[in-house]
C-alpha cells in the first residue's frame, strides 16, 4: 500500500499541473537534491513534493500595523496593566497611522530557505515516525496535517517546528501511554498558560503569528489560538487542523473555529482555549456550514466540508426559474451579516431551474441567490430549515397584517453568550431588607420568586415604616445592572452605599444610569452578601426598581427603533422612540422575515420570525 501511494505521489510530481515557477527555484532544486542525493529517504522526498505541489499559492498576510499594536499589547503586559486600557491607543493608531495601507501578502517560496525547509519535514517526519505506533496516521494523514508548516495566512516564521519540538516534546512522550486520549488532549490543552481575551480582537488587527503569541501569552480571537496549537501538535507528529464555522446562523457577524485532531482513525474536535471535547457539542446548534483547512485542498476557500460530522444537514434544491437573469449568477447560498449585508457560507451548482445546495445546516434562515461582479445578490426571498429539516418559505402575506410588540432586537441566547438566560434567573431567592439599627434587627420588605425578566421590574413595598437602611440579600450569585429605591413621590432616593462585597466588585456601578454596567455578587461558604443604601434621616420606601445584567438588547427607553420586512430587499415599516420597554408596530404583514434596527446605538441586530403566539421567534432558539 505504502509503495503505491508513493508511486501515486511521483505522479502527480509529473504531472502538467506542477508549478513550474517553483520547480525552477533554488529552494526546490536545493530540497529535492537533499533527499534524493544525501538523505536519501524516499518518504522525504515523496514529502517536499507534495508541499512543492501546493506551495504556489501560500503566502503570509503582513501588516507592520499589526506589529505596531501588538508591541503595544507587550508594552502592557509589562507594566502589568490590563490589556484593555491599552484599547484606545490601538484605535488611535489603527485610525491614523498610514501604516494601515501598508498591507502585503508574502509567497511563501520566496523567503522560506531551503535548510529550513529540510529541518522542518526532518523534525515532523521523525515526530510522525516516533508516534504513528500509537496514533495510527497513515503517510497520507503525514501529507496533509502533520508535515504542513502553516494552516492559514499566519506570518510565516523559520523555527517554529523547532521551538514546538522542544518545547512540548513531554507531552507527545506522555501520550504514548496514555490509556484515554480525549482527558489527555484536554487536560493539556486546559494547562495553557494563554489569557484568551475575545474583547480585544477588534482592537489588534488580523491574526498573531505563533511567535506573538508566545510572547504576548494572550490570544484575542479563537483562530490565533487555533492556529498556533495545530502547528504544536504537528510538531509533536499529530495529525491536526482547524476546523471552522463561517458564522453562525444565530450571530450577527460572528463564526468560530477550534482544533480537529485524528487520533486512531477518529477525528477530535476540541476546543483550543477551555479542551472541551466538541464531537457532540454542536448538534443541536444554529450552524450553516462546518469546514477543515486541508493543505492541499483547492476548492471551498481551500477548505473541506465537514458540516455532516458535526450536525443533521439537509440538502435543497430551490426553484428560481421565475427569476429573470439568474443563469449570469454563480450560485451561492449565504446568512445575515449586520456589517457586510450577506455571508456567503457556501457555493451550490445550478441543476435545470434549480440551485442545488448539499450539507446545509438545519435552524438557519439562509438567502438563496448568486455571485454576479464579485458581488452576493439573494434571487428569492429568504428561506428558514427547521430542527427537522423542512424548508419554510418566508414569504409576506400582505393580505393578513398584525400589530405586533417587540421587546428585543437579538436573541438572548446563542452559541457564544448561552449563560445570559441564567442572569435573570440568579436573582430568584433574594430578599430585601429595611433597618433603623445597622440591621440588628430588620424587617423583610419582600423576596423575589422565581425571577425570569429581563425587562427593569417594579416592585410595591407594602410596609408603613420608614427606614435609615435598606439592603438587598442573597445565598447564591446574583447578576445585577441596576438597583433604585423610591420614595412617597417617586423620586429615586439617594444615600451611602452599604455592602460586603469582594474588593474587585464595584457596587456603585448598579446604582448609576447605565444598564450595562453591573456587579456579580459571588456568595463565599454560603454567606449571606447584601448591597444597599444607608440615609441620614428615615426614608419611607414606596417601590424598587431592579434590572437583572443584560446585554442591552432589549427595547430601551428614548431609543429609536425601525422595523423592517424582507421582500426582494428590505422594506420598512416605519420608525418609533420607545417610551416603555417594547415598542408596537402595526400593519405587519405576517410570515416573513423582519429586523428590528436600533438607530440610537448597538450592532447586534439579526432578522427574526414571528412563532403561532406572535412572539419574536430567532433561529437557533
Amino acid at each position: 500500500m505504502k509503495n503505491i501511494l508513493l508511486l501515486f505521489l511521483i505522479g502527480i510530481s509529473g504531472c502538467s499541473y506542477f508549478p513550474k515557477d517553483i520547480t525552477r527555484t533554488y529552494l526546490y532544486k536545493n530540497v529535492i537534491h537533499h533527499y534524493k542525493k544525501e538523505d536519501c529517504n524516499q518518504e522525504k522526498e515523496q514529502a517536499a513534493l507534495f508541499l512543492f505541489e501546493y506551495m504556489d499559492s501560500k503566502c503570509s498576510y503582513y501588516d507592520s500595523m499589526t506589529d505596531d499594536a501588538i508591541s503595544i499589547l507587550y508594552d502592557s503586559i509589562k507594566q502589568s496593566k490590563y490589556v484593555l486600557e491599552k484599547k484606545d491607543k490601538v484605535r488611535i493608531l489603527i485610525e491614523n497611522s498610514p501604516k494601515s495601507r501598508d498591507v502585503k501578502f508574502v509567497k511563501d517560496v520566496s523567503v522560506i530557505k531551503s535548510s529550513d525547509l529540510i529541518r522542518h519535514i526532518d523534525i515532523t517526519y521523525g515526530a510522525w515516525k516516533k508516534l504513528s505506533n500509537v496514533s495510527g496516521a497513515s503517510y497520507q494523514d503525514y501529507c496533509d496535517y502533520i508535515l504542513p508548516y502553516r494552516v492559514g495566512y499566519e506570518k510565516y516564521e523559520v523555527d517554529n517546528t523547532v521551538k514546538f519540538s522542544e518545547e512540548y516534546h513531554q507531552f507527545r512522550d506522555n501520550l504514548l501511554n496514555v490509556d484515554s486520549f480525549i482527558p489527555a488532549m484536554s487536560g493539556f490543552l486546559k494547562s495553557l498558560d494563554f489569557k484568551y481575551c475575545p474583547s480585544l480582537n477588534k482592537y489588534y488587527p488580523n491574526i498573531f503569528s505563533p511567535k506573538q503569541i508566545d510572547q504576548a501569552r494572550i490570544t484575542p480571537r479563537c483562530n490565533d489560538r487555533v492556529v498556533y496549537l495545530t502547528l504544536v501538535f504537528r510538531a509533536l507528529g499529530i495529525p491536526t487542523t482547524y476546523d471552522y464555522v463561517p458564522q453562525w446562523g444565530n450571530h450577527h457577524c460572528s463564526g468560530h473555529s477550534w482544533l480537529a485532531i485524528k487520533w486512531q482513525g477518529k477525528w477530535y474536535a476540541f476546543d483550543s482555549s477551555k479542551g472541551l471535547y466538541l464531537n457532540k457539542k454542536y448538534r443541536n446548534e444554529s450552524i450553516p456550514k462546518v469546514f477543515r483547512r486541508k493543505y492541499s485542498s483547492i476548492e471551498n476557500n481551500k477548505s473541506v466540508d465537514v458540516t455532516n460530522k458535526y450536525l443533521d444537514v439537509v440538502h435543497i434544491n430551490i426553484k428560481i426559474d421565475t427569476v429573470s437573469g439568474f443563469k449570469a449568477y454563480i450560485p451561492a447560498i449565504a446568512v445575515f451579516n449586520k456589517f457586510k449585508g450577506y455571508k456567503i457560507v457556501d457555493r451550490g451548482i445550478r441543476k435545470g431551474s434549480d440551485l442545488v445546495f448539499k450539507n446545509l445546516g438545519r435552524r438557519v434562515c439562509y438567502f438563496i441567490g448568486g455571485v454576479k461582479d464579485k458581488r452576493f445578490q439573494p434571487l428569492i426571498n429568504p428561506i428558514f430549515i427547521d430542527s427537522c429539516g423542512m424548508i419554510k418559505y418566508l414569504n409576506p402575506n400582505y393580505n393578513k397584517l398584525d400589530t405586533r410588540c417587540l421587546c428585543r432586537k437579538y436573541p438572548l441566547t446563542t452559541r457564544l453568550y448561552r449563560k445570559k438566560i441564567e442572569w435573570a434567573k440568579s436573582l430568584s431567592g433574594s430578599w430585601f431588607e429595611g433597618s433603623n439599627d445597622n440591621f440588628k434587627t430588620r424587617d423583610i420588605l419582600f423576596k423575589i420568586g422565581n425571577y425570569n425578566s429581563y425587562k427593569e421590574e417594579y416592585f410595591k413595598i407594602r410596609s408603613k415604616r420608614s427606614y435609615k437602611a435598606i439592603r438587598m440579600c442573597c445565598v447564591s450569585r446574583n447578576e445585577i445592572a441596576s438597583l433604585k429605591f423610591f420614595d412617597k413621590k417617586h423620586n429615586i432616593l439617594k444615600g451611602h452605599i452599604l455592602h460586603n462585597l469582594g474588593e474587585d466588585v464595584k457596587p456603585e456601578d448598579i446604582f448609576d444610569d447605565d444598564m450595562l454596567t453591573w456587579i456579580g455578587i459571588g456568595v463565599p461558604d454560603s454567606a449571606v452578601v447584601f448591597v444597599g443604601y444607608g440615609f441620614d434621616k428615615l426614608q419611607y420606601i414606596s417601590e424598587i426598581a431592579i434590572q437583572t445584567r443584560n446585554d442591552g438588547n432589549q427595547i430601551v427607553v428614548g431609543d429609536n427603533y425601525q422595523l423592517l420586512f424582507y421582500d426582494n430587499g428590505w422594506k420598512d415599516l416605519g420608525c418609533k422612540t420607545a417610551v416603555k420597554q417594547e415598542v408596537v408596530f402595526d400593519n405587519v404583514p405576517s410570515g416573513g422575515l423582519y429586523w428590528l434596527k436600533n438607530l440610537t446605538e448597538g450592532n447586534e441586530e439579526i432578522p427574526f420570525m414571528f412563532d403561532g403566539k406572535g412572539n419574536q421567534y430567532w433561529a437557533g432558539q
